[in-house]
């Protein structure tokens, strides 16, 4: 892809990486925690994984491909690759019921769609380096949220390491966007 990997890109990359594994492992256990620990590590690492294949792949793809067709396609195999699993599953959904059914749609429409659409409009536009470190903090702002909405705890610990998180990825959020505009010579060095 061309792209070269910086020493301010790679100590970001550190720091946020770091930062939620140990935003992650510092979480206070909730009392209606259940399973396996283990399964859950398992299961993240694996998300982690995707997104990076995901996100890889579609850099390659959106510089071909418009935003919408792009976004229509992943829609459309997200949801019947979700549908399948839910059927292979037998997965309950009867426990969703009146209202739940609008918050799921919003979630879908929310972060799901306008989310992911907005990384792939960006795709084109930004390092692949750079908007995969910046999905670092979809974990931390989903644990804020929680703890703002829901009353969910953050540990000491935890609060720290995302701190340290969001602080990483401005500090490369501001050295990408000052090292474009020297690059267009729109800012001097």
């Amino acid at each position: 892809m061309g792209e070269r990997l910086t020493m301010v890109k790679a100590v970001c990359a550190l720091v946020a990486v770091t930062g939620v594994v140990v935003a992650v492992l510092a979480a206070p256990q909730s009392e209606s925690a259940e399973g396996n620990q283990a399964v859950g590590y398992l299961w993240a690492v694996a998300s982690l994984l995707i997104w990076v294949a995901y996100l890889l792949m579609s850099k390659r793809v959106r510089a071909h491909v418009d935003v919408v067709p792009f976004m229509l396609v992943m829609s459309a195999v997200g949801g019947l690759s979700v549908t399948v699993v839910v059927l292979l599953t037998s997965a309950d959904l009867g426990r969703l019921q009146g209202n739940g059914w609008w918050w799921m749609i919003l979630l879908a429409l929310g972060p799901g769609l306008a989310g992911h659409g907005l990384v792939a409009w960006a795709q084109p536009r930004v390092d692949v380096s750079v908007s995969t470190l910046l999905i670092q903090a979809e974990p931390v702002g989903a644990s804020i949220a929680a703890w703002a909405i829901l009353g969910e705890r953050v540990s000491l610990v935890q609060g720290l390491a995302m701190v340290a998180v969001l602080a990483a990825l401005s500090v490369l959020a501001y050295r990408e966007a000052r090292d474009s505009l020297v690059a267009a010579g729109e800012l001097v060095a």
